[in-house]
């Protein structure tokens, strides 16, 4: 097979079979862009959840996007989150370096919730954009889960707290342990994390190896930016 490794709001995905019977969830929809890429670009149907409530208010209006305004996390409940004028709306104390503007409760739900309130059994595409609460999330995450999900594209935050790192490397080993190859695709921290589910991508050598060439050359190319940045100024 060829993977076509798609890039859409610094998320990185295979879009290419995806059809009208799948599923991808938007778990962090902000104001709806990574959603309209998929509506537009396929047949699929999004299912999301956003808790800010001026961004919920922004997302788009589309008969294959279904939203809720809650938040996924550990559990069911609630939470505090903090609302930021150019940054994006955080659970996790100190994620942010500046002050928030205001706070709002929202729902919270963990990831068995987020199925039953969606009433799903399956996941073709799953991204997880959650500022933070991802940790939690995965932490609580079952295992009889992750064998219905294909595959996801993932941001942890390590890029704002250094000392998440060691939690987000549990992460990636556990889903390696059930059935994951996973690649990232960030540089130093692991802000694009890309996890195919080897039961339904059997990935021979060639598929890992134009992974990897992806990974690289994406890397390549933003040294030869910086490069050509320096001489230009």
């Amino acid at each position: 097979m060829t993977l076509f490794v798609q890039r859409v709001c610094d998320h990185s995905f295979i879009a290419d079979g995806l059809t009208q019977d799948h599923v991808v969830v938007d778990l962090g929809m902000n104001q709806g862009a990574f959603a309209s890429w998929i509506v537009a670009n396929t047949p699929a149907r999004v299912f999301g959840v956003e808790p800010a409530p001026g961004l919920f208010e922004a997302l788009p209006r589309h008969d294959r996007i279904k939203s809720l305004q809650l938040a996924v996390g550990g559990g069911p409940g609630s939470l505090e989150l903090q609302l930021y004028a150019s940054h994006c709306a955080s659970f996790v104390a100190g994620l942010v370096p500046a002050a928030a503007e205001r706070s709002v409760v929202v729902e919270v739900i963990d990831f068995d919730g987020l199925m039953r309130a969606f009433a799903l059994d399956r996941i073709n595409l799953l991204k997880v954009d959650i500022e933070g609460a991802e940790l939690d999330m995965f932490a609580t995450l079952p295992v009889a889960y992750l064998k219905n999900i294909d595959q996801m594209t993932i941001e942890f935050h390590d890029f704002l707290q250094p000392e998440q790192r060691a939690e987000v490397e549990k992460i990636i080993v556990r889903l390696r342990k059930n059935g994951f190859f996973v690649m990232n695709f960030g540089n130093r921290v692991y802000t694009d994390v890309l996890a195919l589910n080897r039961a339904t991508w059997r990935l021979g050598w060639l598929d890992v190896a134009q992974l990897y060439f992806v990974k690289y050359w994406r890397g390549a190319k933003r040294l030869l930016s910086r490069i050509f940045s320096r001489f230009g100024r």
